[in-house]
C-alpha cells in the first residue's frame, strides 16, 4: 500500500512492508517497491552472516540527488546509512 504524504512541501510516497518502511519521492516509486521487496532477503542474510537478530524495523528513505542530499566534500555521497534510535 502506498500513501502520499508530504515532507517539506513535497510530495513523497510512504510504503510499510514486512520489516521495513520506505519513504521516497514520487519518481522512484518502482525502486521503493523494489528495496520493500528485497528486504526480507537482506534481513535473513545479515542475521545468517552477523549471527544477530535483527529486531528493529528501518526506515529507508529513497531520494533523488540532485534536490535530496547535501554536498559532504568534493562528491555528494551515494548512499547514507543510520543506525536504530535507542
Amino acid at each position: 500500500m502506498i500513501i502520499s504524504v508530504s515532507a517539506n512541501g513535497e510530495e513523497m510516497g510512504f510504503l510499510p512492508a514486512e520489516g521495513v518502511t520506505v519513504l521516497f519521492d514520487k519518481a522512484l516509486a518502482a525502486g521503493a517497491e523494489e528495496v520493500a521487496k528485497a528486504y526480507p532477503l537482506i534481513r535473513r542474510e545479515l542475521e545468517r552472516n552477523l549471527q544477530l537478530e535483527v529486531d528493529f524495523s528501518p526506515t529507508v528513505i529513497l531520494i533523488k540527488r540532485e534536490k535530496g542530499l547535501s554536498k559532504h566534500g568534493p562528491e555528494p555521497p551515494d548512499h547514507g546509512v543510520r543506525g536504530p534510535r535507542e
